[in-house]
């Protein structure tokens, strides 16, 4: 059908411009022909956007007004081809004027919804654009077209009106195609810009024919009539011409231009210093100019709003810091700039947040990461960059840091900055970190080298307790290693391959065994048994905290019910940790616990360590004494590794301290450390709790605490942790008092029960 249509109109355009060709250069024969043919071409246009309407339903709103407009020039036409010209003195304005006249407002309704239909929405500035282009062609046009029909202005009212609302329209019709095209930036459909071609072959058929009227020579068959024609045939073409989607963004126009047009308007405006124009001309003009400044403020505000933008993208929203995408430009700047000189990053993972977050809430730990952030930006110096990469996790650049060595010293100066608590939510919350390092070019060339390399050296850190660590080549695989066996942890604790391992505390003086420590160990089916460094980290960075520490307490208790079947009555200790500690359902776990295996809750000891005093530390304790009314044993683990440790024993209702492993190994190598042990054992014995030495790894120190009065002793010389079925044995092969042994034995005697000769290393026994 629209081929068709296409095809009728085109031909009888063509037909048209034929006679309208004959009718310029000879006497009026052709006229019928030239009246008949121009009022079928616009009753043929108007019939054919009419049925695209009425067929097609996509975007028929678009060409609904264009059909209304189509209609009535097609009356106006016939009207005037068919009557009123043949009239003896045809008025003006005749009937047919407000046929024609109203296709202008209705096209341009048509023009304006076919603009909007080809860009989709767009941002206020868009339109801004558009409206300067469209009050600029209008003043320009009013000054070129609407000023010399006013000045030659004659007859009646109507007919001035009638004579100036052709020009008027034509100056909206060219400031509405121009406007259209400045909103689209360029890149408009073949629908659109047929249309505008329409319109724009109507203005030049009026501007032909003021003319014409001017120096009175028009005729009907003239180039005005083939204007007119065809503009009518695009006008219907456009109608049926494909409309692709919306085209997303703007064109490369859309800047420039509008910028043009604004100038324009300024010229007018002096020009009309020198040369008044109309009054509608010069309002026009500066409503383009105002309309200028408007614009102007908005691309203000925009840029303004785009740096906002960009810089919230670049800020970490909790603590103002920068975020991860700045240290990402900061690093890639630092390594260009850096001319071969070491650029050191540090990675810094809080320790414990976790466990601190889950209990206090998220407002406490947003506190806490502010209060971080500001002590760690206090100990850096200005030229260094702090950032926060997410969670718990901040990063510092060092954009000269000389060495490793010298990156690794700003390190442990963050670290000490951190030792002082931070007051949150009235509790004094005490949080540590550990720290990785990297440098340029020693282990890395590029951000995302240093950045994951300076991640593997902070979890070699948390593992291993050390506060600070520089990244080592042999750590790679091991990083990945880790990041596996933490997504294996929740299965490994179902299936039961984390279990306890068993290291006895035994009488100094007798040998006598007088207690056992479970102590966690994964067996793991591909790699072997791991140590606790080796998951523990990514269990307290998990939520399975709980689960392993019931698991193990579970396992711990069901073995102890069978040493007490053998005759073995000694009681079996647990770590928990600061989690346990502000569950309120913990105790009533314990309870069922031992209920199930039948053993007296004396035969339990729970050891704790001054984290508690991290958290929550009046519901800790809340915990601590229904746990001790049950008849549970507390150990306090640790001891004497905090500057409050004192302070603290006044509040815990422990029933044992257990001297950290820390200050047991130099009792024979430094005497102030001797005379702190000596001091440790006597406060415990004046305050009628059980002291364990931890840590013991040769016969000297055993000889030591023996000679202090400490009631227990744990460490390599006397066993290493051993599986379940192990150390049952062991325990079985040792009779319940052995009066012949102690440290005046040598380490193979049977006093140590065969434990391998070791020399003092802290180190190894620490893994433990």
């Amino acid at each position: 059908v629209a081929h068709g249509i296409s095809l009728a109109l085109l031909a009888g355009w063509v037909l048209f411009a034929a006679g309208a060709a004959l009718g310029s250069h000879g006497p009026v024969p052709v006229g019928p022909l030239n009246d008949w043919g121009m009022t079928l071409i616009s009753v043929g246009a108007a019939v054919s956007v009419v049925l695209r309407v009425a067929l097609v339903a996509t975007q028929r709103r678009v060409w609904a007004p264009l059909a209304a407009g189509l209609v009535s020039y097609g009356i106006g036409t016939a009207l005037w081809n068919l009557w009123i010209q043949h009239m003896p003195e045809p008025p003006f304005p005749s009937v047919a004027d407000p046929f024609w006249l109203a296709v202008y407002p209705l096209g341009y309704a048509t023009l304006v919804l076919s603009v909007r239909a080809c860009t989709g929405s767009l941002s206020a500035s868009v339109w801004l654009d558009g409206l300067i282009g469209t009050l600029s062609v209008a003043a320009l046009g009013t000054a070129l077209l609407l000023s010399p029909i006013v000045d030659d202005a004659t007859g009646s009212v109507a007919a001035v009106a009638t004579n100036l609302a052709y020009p008027l329209f034509d100056v909206l019709l060219a400031a509405a195609v121009v406007g259209g095209f400045v909103l689209a930036g360029g890149r408009l459909n073949r629908s659109w810009l047929m249309l505008a071609a329409g319109f724009i072959a109507f203005l030049a058929a009026d501007v032909l024919y003021l003319k014409s009227t001017v120096e009175a020579d028009y005729v009907t068959a003239s180039v005005e009539n083939l204007l007119w024609s065809g503009g009518l045939v695009l006008l219907a073409r456009s109608a049926w011409a494909p409309a692709p989607p919306p085209a997303s963004g703007r064109g490369r126009l859309a800047a420039p231009v509008p910028s043009m047009f604004a100038f324009a308007a300024v010229g007018l405006l002096v020009h009309d210093h020198f040369n008044k124009i109309d009054g509608v001309s010069l309002t026009l003009a500066v409503s383009t100019v105002a309309v200028a400044m408007i614009r102007l403020m908005h691309t203000v505000r925009e840029e303004r709003r785009l740096w906002d933008t960009g810089r919230l993208a670049r800020t970490d929203e909790l603590t103002g810091l920068p975020n991860r995408r700045a240290l990402a430009d900061a690093l890639e700047a630092a390594l260009d700039e850096g001319d071969g000189a070491a650029v050191g990053l540090l990675v810094i993972d809080l320790n414990g947040f976790k466990e601190l977050n889950d209990t206090l809430g998220h407002e406490a730990g947003d506190q806490v990461l502010r209060a971080v952030g500001l002590r760690l930006h206090e100990a850096l110096r200005p030229e260094d960059m702090l950032v926060r990469l997410g969670g718990d996790e901040f990063a510092v650049v060092l954009a000269e840091c000389g060495s490793s060595a010298g990156a690794e010293v700003v390190a442990i100066r963050l670290l000490r900055s951190l030792e002082q608590s931070f007051p949150i939510m009235g509790i004094s919350v005490q949080i540590g970190a550990s720290v990785g390092v990297a440098c340029h070019p020693e282990h890395g060339r590029t951000p995302s080298e240093l950045l994951k390399r300076a991640d593997v050296a902070m979890y070699r850190a948390k593992a291993a307790r050390t506060g600070v660590e520089r990244y080592d080549g042999s750590q790679d695989g091991r990083s990945a290693e880790r990041l596996a066996l933490a997504g294996q942890l929740g299965g490994a604790i179902a299936a039961g391959e984390i279990v306890p391992y068993y290291q006895p505390q035994v009488d100094p003086t007798t040998g006598r065994t007088t207690g056992v420590e479970a102590l966690a160990r994964w067996e793991h089916p591909l790699h072997g048994v791991l140590g606790p460094g080796q998951f523990l980290p990514a269990v307290e960075q998990s939520n399975l905290s709980r689960l392993l520490t019931l698991s193990i307490l579970e396992q711990a208790v069901a073995h102890c019910a069978e040493w007490r079947e053998d005759g073995l009555d000694f009681p079996v200790a647990v770590n928990l940790s600061a989690a346990n500690l502000v569950d309120d359902a913990f105790d009533g776990d314990v309870a069922g616990i031992l209920a199930r295996h039948g053993m007296p809750a004396d035969r339990l000891t729970l050891e704790i360590t001054e984290n508690i005093f991290l958290t929550d530390p009046e519901r800790a304790l809340t915990l601590l004494h229904r746990l001790k009314a049950m008849g549970v044993r507390l150990s306090l683990d640790d001891f004497g590794t905090r500057h409050s440790s004192l302070s603290h024993l006044d509040r815990l209702p422990v029933d044992e301290l257990k001297i950290d492993r820390s200050f047991v190994a130099e009792v024979t190598s430094d005497q102030r450390t001797a005379i702190i042990v000596a001091s440790t054992v006597e406060l415990a014995h004046r305050l009628g709790l059980h002291a364990v030495a931890e840590g013991i790894e040769d016969v000297g120190t055993w000889s030591s605490l023996t000679a202090m009065g400490c009631p227990a002793i744990q460490g390599y010389l006397v066993a290493r942790p051993m599986p379940h079925a192990a150390f049952h044995a062991w325990a079985l092969t040792r009779p319940a008092v052995r009066r012949a042994t102690g440290p005046s034995q040598s380490p193979s005697s049977s006093a140590i029960d065969g434990a391998a000769p070791l020399t003092r290393n802290t180190t190894s026994s620490a893994a433990t």
